[in-house]
C-alpha cells in the first residue's frame, strides 16, 4: 500500500472510530440521533483528517522514514502532531465562547482522531514494510529514501 492510499484510509477509518466511540460515550447523543450524528461527524472529520494527512502527516511520513523510526507509537504521537495545526485553527481566537464551552471535548476528539489516524497508518504502511524487510522481501513504499 503506498503512503498516500494509507494516508486517505487511515483518515477515513480514524474519524468513524472515534466518532463510533464519542456517540456511544456521549449522553448528549440519544439512540434515534446516534446514526445521524457518527454518519455527519465522520463525513466531516474524515475530511478534515485528510486534508490535515497530506499536510502535514505526508511530510512526517518522510521524515519519519529518513530518521528510521518504525515503532507504532512514533506514528501515534506523530498522527497527534498532525492534529495540532487543525486544533489551533479551530480554536482561535482563544478568547471566545466556543473556547470556553468546547475545549475539552472538541480538543480530546481532534486529537484523538489524530492519533489513531497515526496508528492506523502505522499497521497499513509501516508494519508490512518492516515484516517485508524482517523477511528480506522487496519493500514497495512510495516515500522517498
Amino acid at each position: 500500500m503506498t503512503s498516500a492510499q494509507g494516508i486517505y484510509i487511515s483518515s477515513v477509518t480514524a474519524a468513524f472510530l472515534v466518532t463510533l466511540v464519542m456517540a456511544v460515550v456521549s449522553s448528549e447523543v440519544s439512540t434515534n440521533q446516534f446514526a445521524g450524528v457518527v454518519f455527519i461527524y465522520t463525513l466531516v472529520s474524515s475530511v478534515f483528517a485528510t486534508i490535515c494527512g497530506f499536510m502535514f502527516g505526508w511530510p512526517l511520513s518522510f521524515l519519519f522514514k529518513r530518521l528510521g523510526f518504525t515503532r507504532w507509537w512514533q506514528y501515534l504521537f506523530g498522527g497527534t502532531a498532525c492534529a495540532a495545526p487543525f486544533w489551533f485553527m479551530w480554536f482561535y481566537p482563544f478568547d471566545t465562547g466556543h473556547w470556553e464551552a468546547y475545549r475539552v471535548s472538541n480538543s480530546a476528539y481532534f486529537y484523538s482522531v489524530g492519533a489513531v489516524s497515526g496508528l492506523v497508518y502505522w499497521w497499513l504502511v509501516v508494519r508490512p514494510i518492516n515484516k517485508s524487510k524482517q523477511q528480506g522481501r522487496p519493500t514497495s513504499w512510495s516515500a522517498p529514501v
